[in-house]
């Protein structure tokens, strides 16, 4: 039985659990959670939702491998495309999966255990996972890499690494303990603060297929490395308390074993995250995290056929990124983020396979003691057409100018090494945004990526274009 057939009878089988009398009186198109419901087991209550977001559009871009159904952005514009193997990039038009945000369905929820004073001790757990709503198929970007390995003439597709490798629940899957004031602690497949916070600084809300932040995991939540946006068989512990008259945020994870699945010290890695938010200052908020990882997977095509290779490297990288509300009507949102890439702790570790699909072997891009310095910086603003004219309520415009930076690779003593050059890649974006119901909007979207620096010169990438755009509409429904 395929992969998605499996899916769809498990959530076929947990919907039908849930009594049909918890929805009988349900508003789909009104409700905020139509599909939440309230239990009680034993003397303890609890409350259990289904939930989801089916996102789909039509676009074109100027400069492009095929489309990949698997890759979780099906169009990549953020990369540049040269001339491979006898396949030239060009321009594609297609459907894609993800225009805002990526399709998923889920469940959370939880139920009360009991209580230490006043304090109500209770059981949390949540399941996500990622489809491609265009075939049904789990989004695995192992897979779309795996297509386009082999040194045969083959026509290339979009392919990159990601943490999305057609895992059954790819994106969250966790259990914990909520204590109320006392904080939260969990375990599992979790966001990396990283992630979190470029979602909610990023003045495009880290579109999938428009922004490089929704884009690339590697700037959009892994601190380097896309892997390290969803940290595995990691531990949580969030808090918050109330300071002068806003939230202050804390939050610390460990990750003890990375997402191949190893429960060992290959792949460790902590984040740490601050935070204070209050909207009486001018809805002002500023967010900081840093993150260290060791031996982190950044999987890629191999030269040889129906295999991944995949680098590994330690990480460091920090974050800080602000908002502020000056008009009722206009948001500004500002970010700057710093990461290095070193030579891994044991850069000879042969894991055999990822995700289900042969490793050929380990190629690290850097030697003993290298080390590579990068910089992504953003800024944006959203306008809210409604706070002006009430006839164009739930229209809502977004601005946003990103840059990445990428220093030549240094030695240990700072020297430039011979390869690895320098590059930049300054990005565009805009989208247009109107929400028809709770339920529904419908958006249309621009970005342009020009790419820069000895890198990316079309000397060194043959047939590469300087500039990448990609234009698109598309409708998202979530329930």
């Amino acid at each position: 039985m395929k992969l998605n057939k499996k899916l769809a009878l498990a959530v076929a089988s947990a919907v039908l659990s849930i009594s049909s009398s918890a929805f009988a009186a349900v508003d789909f198109m009104n409700d905020d959670a139509p599909f939440k419901t309230d239990f009680n087991v034993s003397g303890h209550n609890g409350d259990l939702q289904f939930y989801g977001i089916i996102d789909i559009g039509y676009g074109t871009t100027n400069s492009s491998y095929q489309p990949n159904n698997y890759q979780p952005n099906n169009f990549y514009s953020f990369q540049q495309y040269k001339t491979s193997l006898g396949t030239v990039p060009g321009r594609q038009n297609d459907w894609f999966s993800g225009g805002l945000q990526a399709s998923r369905i889920g469940f959370k929820g939880g139920v009360d255990l009991f209580n230490v004073g006043e304090t109500k001790i209770k059981l949390i757990a949540q399941l996500e996972t990622g489809f491609n709503p265009l075939n049904g198929e789990l989004l695995n970007a192992a897979k779309a890499l795996q297509q386009n390995s082999g040194s045969a003439n083959i026509t290339r597709s979009v392919s990159a690494d990601s943490s999305i490798n057609g895992q059954f629940f790819n994106r969250q899957a966790y259990t914990g303990i909520d204590a109320g004031q006392a904080g939260k602690l969990t375990f599992g497949l979790q966001y990396n603060p990283f992630y979190t916070i470029t979602t909610d600084y990023d003045p495009l809300h880290h579109a999938d297929t428009f922004s490089p932040l929704g884009e690339s995991g590697t700037v959009g939540g892994g601190g380097g490395v896309s892997e390290n946006s969803r940290m595995a068989n990691s531990f949580k512990y969030a808090n918050s308390l109330d300071v002068a008259g806003g939230k202050l945020t804390g939050s610390a994870m460990y990750q003890h074993g990375n997402a191949s699945g190893r429960w060992d010290n290959h792949g460790r890695g902590y984040a740490l995250q601050a935070g204070y938010e209050n909207k009486d200052w001018m809805g002002f908020g500023v967010q900081a995290s840093y993150n260290n990882f060791t031996d982190s997977i950044a999987a890629a095509t191999s030269t040889t056929a129906n295999d991944i290779s995949a680098s590994l490297y330690n990480t460091d990288a920090w974050l800080v990124a602000f908002q502020l509300k000056p008009l009722d009507d206009v948001k500004l949102n500002a970010g700057y983020e710093f990461y290095e890439r070193k030579y891994a702790s044991d850069a000879t570790l042969d894991y055999g396979d990822l995700w289900g699909i042969p490793v050929s072997g380990i190629t690290n891009s850097l030697s003993s003691g290298q080390y590579r310095e990068y910089q992504f910086m953003w800024g944006g603003l959203s306008y809210d057409f409604g706070k002006r004219v009430p006839m164009l309520k739930d229209l809502e415009f977004d601005l946003a100018y990103y840059a990445s930076l990428t220093e030549s690779t240094r030695a240990a003593d700072g020297t430039v090494a011979s390869a690895g050059a320098a590059g930049r890649v300054g990005t565009w974006s805009a989208l247009l945004d109107y929400k028809l119901n709770k339920r529904f909007d419908v958006y249309g979207a621009y970005t342009n990526n020009s790419f820069s620096g000895p890198t990316y010169s079309t000397v060194t990438n043959a047939g590469a274009h300087g500039s990448q755009d990609m234009l698109g509409m598309g409708v998202r429904m979530k329930f």
